[in-house]
């Protein structure tokens, strides 16, 4: 009698809240002021919780932003409360994927060279930027551009935030920037720069969205891995990322900090 009236209470609390952090404050993976999940297609994040939501009862997966170094800090001391949506392992020095809980991916993305119209140059590796100026988020790794500028062969500058990026490359004052496809898309279209701007035909890399989850969230791995396992073959899942755009598939590689 007991064991079921626990069970009922347990019942009645509802499910548990899972908050997923992100450091990718840019359309359209997540844009702050949309975390409503009653407002789906506005964002691939909030997408993705409201799906997870629909199809398990254990959890109620909640999309927080979390800045990169916060979020760093907090996951190393242990204390993160919840996992990390939109990244890959090698983000995370966890190649191996020993260190966290990782799903399978629920997105196949990648990163593209951008430049002002006009300006394409060859490209097919990142020592072609050399003698190059390309602006890029502060504080992110990209892959083999990162090295190049610490050697001092590519002059790197840092800005707060993608969208001054693609601003600077427009009116000439640096060579390139590295983004997102989705992201550049989202932003060119919304600020009026597809005229202005254009993507080189190689790509800086390409990669796999995951969740990361940290050790001791076993048992909401348990309930969400099973879901995102089959989520790209799942129309209702690929109907919501149509929403935003998405179509392209990408290898899983050896990504930027992205």
């Amino acid at each position: 009698m007991l064991l079921a009236v626990s069970g009922r209470a347990a019942a009645a609390r509802g499910p548990e809240e899972l908050v997923l952090h992100t450091y990718h404050d840019k359309a359209p993976y997540y844009s702050p002021g949309l975390e409503d999940p009653a407002t789906p297609g506005r964002c691939i994040y909030v997408d993705l919780a409201v799906y997870l939501n629909a199809r398990q009862r254990a959890f109620q997966v909640r999309i927080e932003y979390l800045p990169r170094a916060r979020l760093n800090r907090r996951l190393e001391q242990g204390d993160l409360p919840g996992g990390v949506i939109g990244v890959h392992p090698l983000w995370f020095r966890d190649k191996d994927r020993t260190r966290h809980l990782w799903t399978p991916p629920f997105m196949s993305d990648r990163d593209v060279v951008v430049v002002a119209r006009g300006r394409a140059f060859p490209y097919a590796h990142p020592r072609d930027l050399a003698g190059k100026t390309v602006t890029l988020p502060r504080g992110l790794y990209y892959w083999g551009v990162t090295e190049l500028i610490a050697e001092g062969k590519i002059r790197g500058e840092e800005t707060e935030r993608e969208l001054q990026n693609l601003q600077k490359v427009a009116r000439g004052r640096a060579d390139a920037t590295i983004t997102s496809i989705y992201a550049f898309r989202n932003m060119a279209a919304a600020y009026g720069l597809e005229g202005q701007l254009e993507i080189l035909p190689a790509a800086h890399d390409e990669y796999d969205r995951m969740i990361l989850l940290p050790r001791g969230y076993e048992k909401a791995y348990a309930a969400i891995e099973p879901l995102l396992r089959g989520a790209l073959n799942d129309p209702a899942w690929l109907d919501m990322l149509a929403v935003h755009g998405y179509g392209e598939t990408a290898r899983e590689g050896a990504p930027p900090d992205e």
